[in-house]
C-alpha cells in the first residue's frame, strides 16, 4: 500500500475511533461524510458541533510531554500559547467527552 493511502486509512480510522468512543457514552456523534474533500469542512460532529482531527505518527514529542508531566502532577489539563496563536487547553479526549456529556445532562435537568 502506497503511504497516502496508508495515511489516509489511519486517519480515517482515527476520525471513526473518536466517533464511536463519544456514542458509546452516550453523545450523538457523527464522521461527516467525505471530511476534507467535500464542502463541509470538519472530520467528526460530536453534539452538534464539529472537530477537525489529525492523526501524527510523530511531530507532537514536546506537546505530548509536556502533558505527560501536567498529568504527573495531577494537572487537569495543559494550557499553551506560542507568541502569535491564540491559548490553547490540552485535555485527554476522555476528559473532553466526559465534560460534554456533563453539560448535556446539566441541559436537561434544566429543560425537564
Amino acid at each position: 500500500m502506497k503511504k497516502g493511502k496508508q495515511s489516509l486509512y489511519r486517519g480515517k480510522n482515527f476520525e471513526y475511533r473518536i466517533m464511536y468512543k463519544a456514542q458509546k457514552m452516550g453523545l450523538e456523534a457523527s464522521r461527516i461524510d467525505l471530511s476534507g474533500a467535500s464542502e463541509e469542512k470538519g472530520d467528526i460532529i460530536i453534539e452538534r458541533k464539529k472537530y477537525e482531527c489529525k492523526y501524527r505518527s510523530s511531530g507532537l514529542k514536546t506537546l505530548y510531554g509536556w502533558f505527560a508531566k501536567a498529568k504527573e502532577e495531577n494537572c487537569e489539563a495543559l494550557i499553551v500559547k506560542t507568541k502569535e496563536a491564540p491559548c490553547l487547553v490540552v485535555i485527554g479526549i476522555g476528559d473532553y467527552l466526559n465534560l460534554l456529556l456533563e453539560k448535556k445532562q446539566c441541559q436537561k435537568k434544566n429543560t425537564g
